[in-house]
């Protein structure tokens, strides 16, 4: 059976001066929107750490032209905050607020100001300008209004209601109002370094809120020097208001407290199906993940546990959802998958979560899916597929839309409301259309992702499958996935794979317009997506996305015998510009000259079948790809080869036969590596550092006698410490030897030794020798061991192990002594004596120095002087 293709006619776009593919169909296909480059699919499979500065670049360039406005302040306050349906609010003077020198100069005062007011009664407005996440945040918003009058010393984005951010000047504002627009393509948005600065705050701020609450919407605030904008957040964009000066109308800013204060959960922005967990409720969770653990063992599920990091208080949350026999509660906590980066989008959420009614852990998957008369929702595509007989799919046990506990109506968007050409408001500029998105679960029965795979081969049979389900889905049930990556491919406990997460899933377009926009997981979309932003998602584009999905998995999880892991080509990127003025993201550079120049060969894997399948499906697509450079370049015949070869690629059994050709082959083993590759960082370098500073310390101790029977653990270290110094400086560092030797064999980076000083045990022990610095110059050991007579003579006779000090040992073995030399040391051995000559040599003896007592008087004064100030630090 043959089928065309589905790319664009070709379309000159203005990008570096050259003409993209096309396809050729009868009637054309509506080119769809370039893959859009979203900070939580950049962040999430990025294995570099994104340092903030560029995380705010990247969440700038996300949410452009999703902002809508200058909406005037009082209308603001009566469309979102139900101002008409209270008493007016109480006046605030805010002219104590300066708005001249510092910003932090108006922190204390604004929070004085609606405090002492009564403004917003049962909640406090809190200077967290100075204060540490407690969950590990590196975000920190100038104030907070939190709920009560009891406020935590550490900022806390899990009890926050929402955040305000300063500014001393109006020049950081990071919106234009209507009068003052420089009428550019995003005539809202400020695009000078310190506006957008500003605007990459505000947008990252609602982002760790969203991550660390369940809303449907949140509100927040800016304050520049003497002027105030207000906004309100949700998943499909933002409002803001015009600037006002909150000195000359404090009625509005006192109305926003107000209102705010008297809205119910709902109007607020909570989602009413879900409530904080009760202490026996997550007791329930933590005992059913320990059983998860052992029964899952030797696979490794500890980052898809909510118990993964516990220095992250993710607050325990029960989910009501509705099933087929009625409503379930959902235990859950800190999600293995999240969109913390984005405040708008999908924002998809997955959870492992303890059913309380069917006393088992289930996968619970929380999104806002769009809502589109193309595009059906993830519960209607499963009941299809499973209609179609599509293999390999997940055992879904409710999917639905959301709907508010108290109104019953569905958890919508509603920022897109105001992006409607068709009803624009005279106040607004223009803007993106935006998108209407509905809150919506999905509960399945537990799988474990792609990189728990125990071994290459158990990865190999997963994507094997995955190629199955797609090959079904196309032929049979007329659908492209879209999104093929490593989170959505998964293994089953019979070690067969699933294909999860169809929610982004349309129906093949064969003949007609095509698709309004399109989507995938940035590091596994296909070269030909990433380099064309007008081409149709195909087939071939979800094929590609499983080799570089199983290339990805392993570079990080299985060993090398050859080649260094490079990832920079899963996350490369560019931004080029359009003839119309319009910017877009390209990439696929990276992916297209690992199959042109061949060097997916500089990889030589463990299991030598993964090998010849890598190489195999890198040389199939590197000709697929390169006959589409042929046919913009006009070659003759390209076309109709470029045709054949697609069709036939398109039956999906090349790919299929590939794989079962490797999964034949009898040479597989067992080589998950014990460490998978980490992401690369300054944080990580020096984890990377001590790993092999402890590997090298095991080595010598290992080869060390003395030290092989230190290692049999601390009961050992009595006999040590007995016979060797006894004050505590000496008695930590025979604790912290221990420590880094029983280390061994465990995963996880030995953490430094505690840096509490303990008490001095010895009272008589000079002050200096308790807190004496861990590390002392060469020179000092060198001198103290030369004083000591033949101790470090080749001559000296052994030593049995009662003999030993511990400062022997650390001497030894490359460890500086902590010890402190004696207050009276023994006196030096007499000068030998002069030497003579024999009678009748050329030179006569010389005579000893007349004044040598004199010298070793001073000498030994200078050494007691030195031992009672201590050793230098």
């Amino acid at each position: 059976m043959a089928y065309r293709a589905n790319a664009p006619p070709p379309l000159d776009l203005g990008l570096s001066g050259s003409k993209l593919e096309a396809a050729a169909e009868d009637p054309p296909p509506r080119p769809g929107t370039p893959c859009k480059l979203v900070c939580h699919g950049l962040t999430r499979w990025a294995h570099q750490l994104i340092e903030n500065a560029e995380l705010r670049k990247l969440q700038v360039s996300e949410m452009t032209g999703n902002f809508i406005g200058p909406m005037p302040p009082l209308d603001f306050l009566k469309e979102f905050m139900q101002m008409d349906d209270f008493e007016p609010a109480p006046e605030v003077d805010f002219t104590r607020v300066p708005y001249e020198g510092l910003e932090r100069g108006m922190y204390q005062e604004l929070c004085d100001a609606i405090n002492d007011s009564g403004v917003c009664p049962g909640y406090t407005l809190a200077d967290v300008s100075n204060r540490v996440d407690e969950n590990g945040i590196e975000i920190r918003p100038d104030w907070a209004l939190c709920r009560g009058t009891r406020i935590k010393d550490k900022l806390d984005f899990s009890n926050m209601e929402f955040p305000g951010e300063g500014k001393a000047s109006k020049m950081a504002d990071a919106f234009f109002d209507t009068e003052e627009s420089d009428k550019t393509l995003n005539p809202l948005e400020k695009v000078t370094g310190q506006s957008a600065s500003t605007r990459g705050q505000l947008i990252s701020y609602t982002a760790t809120l969203h991550s660390f609450q369940h809303r449907c919407f949140s509100f927040s605030f800016l304050i520049c020097g003497q002027y105030a904008r207000l906004f309100r957040w949700d998943r499909s964009g933002c409002v803001v208001t015009a600037l006002f000066n909150f000195h000359d109308e404090p009625e509005l800013l006192a109305a926003f407290f107000w209102c705010y204060a008297h809205l119910s959960l709902e109007e607020q922005g909570y989602d009413t199906t879900v409530k904080r967990a009760t202490l026996e409720e997550a007791k329930y969770l933590a005992d059913a993940v320990d059983k998860f653990i052992v029964d899952s063992l030797p696979r490794d599920v500890s980052f898809m546990l909510p118990e993964e990091n516990p220095a992250h208080p993710y607050p325990v949350c029960k989910i009501r959802v509705e099933m087929k026999d009625g409503p379930h509660n959902l235990i859950v906590k800190m999600p293995f998958l999240d969109s913390a980066d984005s405040a708008c989008g999908r924002a998809t959420r997955a959870y492992t979560a303890f059913d309380m009614k069917e006393r088992r852990l289930v996968f619970f998957k929380d999104s806002w899916r769009t809502e589109d008369d193309d595009y059906a929702s993830e519960a209607e595509i499963y009941e299809e597929l499973a209609k179609r007989g599509v293999p390999f799919l997940p055992i879904v046990l409710a999917a639905g839309d959301v709907t508010n506990k108290g109104s019953g109506e569905t958890q919508i968007t509603f920022t897109q409301v105001w992006s409607d050409s068709v009803d624009k408001p005279e106040w607004r500029l223009p803007c993106d259309r935006l998108r209407k998105l509905i809150h919506h679960r999905v509960v399945q029965e537990l799988a474990y992702p792609l990189n728990t795979a125990q071994c290459s081969k158990e990865a190999v049979q997963a994507i094997l499958d995955v190629l199955q389900a797609l090959k079904v889905a196309y032929h049979a049930a007329d659908y492209h996935h879209r999104d093929v990556s490593t989170g959505n491919v998964m293994i089953d406990r019979n070690g067969r794979g699933v294909l999860n997460d169809w929610d982004h899933a349309v129906k093949v377009v064969r003949h007609g317009k095509g698709h309004a926009y399109r989507t995938g997981t940035w590091q596994f979309i296909s070269i030909a997506l990433l380099r064309n932003p007008v081409k149709s998602h195909d087939i071939l584009d979800d094929m590609e996305s499983c080799f570089w999905a199983l290339l990805y998995v392993s570079l990080i999880h299985f060993e090398l015998e050859k080649g260094d892991p490079k990832f920079g080509i899963f996350n490369e990127y560019s931004e080029e510009k359009g003839v119309s003025g319009e910017y877009y993201t390209l990439g696929g550079t990276g992916k297209t000259s690992l199959l042109t120049n061949g060097e997916i060969s500089r990889y030589e894997w463990k299991s030598a079948p993964l090998n010849k399948l890598l190489r195999s499906l890198g040389r199939t697509l590197h000709k697929l790809n390169n006959l589409r450079g042929e046919v913009r370049e006009e070659e003759p015949h390209a076309a109709e080869e470029l045709k054949a070869l697609e069709d036939r690629l398109r039956t999906v059994d090349p790919f299929i036969q590939l794989f079962d050709e490797a999964l034949a082959m009898d040479s597989w083993v067992d080589d998950r590596r014990a460490i998978p590759v980490g992401k690369s960082s300054n944080k990580q370098a020096e984890q990377q550092r001590l790993v092999a500073k402890t590997a090298s310390f095991r080595k010598k101790a290992a080869a060390a006698p003395k030290f092989q029977t230190l290692a049999q653990g601390p009961s050992h270290l009595s006999s040590l410490l007995a016979s060797g110094s006894s004050h505590s400086s000496t008695k930590r560092r025979a604790d912290e030897v221990s420590e880094n030797v029983q280390v061994e064999g465990k995963r996880k980076v030995v953490k430094r030794a505690r840096t509490e000083m303990p008490p001095r045990e010895d009272p008589e022990q000079p002050p200096q020798a308790v807190g004496e610095h861990r590390y002392q110059t060469r020179s000092k050991t060198k001198s103290k061991s030369k004083s000591n007579g033949s101790r470090n003579s080749k001559s000296a006779p052994k030593k049995s192990l009662q003999d030993v000090s511990m400062q022997d040992v650390n001497h030894s073995y490359g460890l500086r002594s902590r010890t402190k030399a004696k207050a009276n040391p023994p006196p030096p051995p007499p000068p030998p004596p002069p030497k003579t000559r024999a009678r009748g040599s050329k030179k006569a003896a010389k005579e000893p120095a007349p004044k040598q007592s004199e010298k070793q008087a001073q000498t030994n004064k200078k050494q007691r002087r030195q031992n009672k100030r201590g050793p230098r630090r």
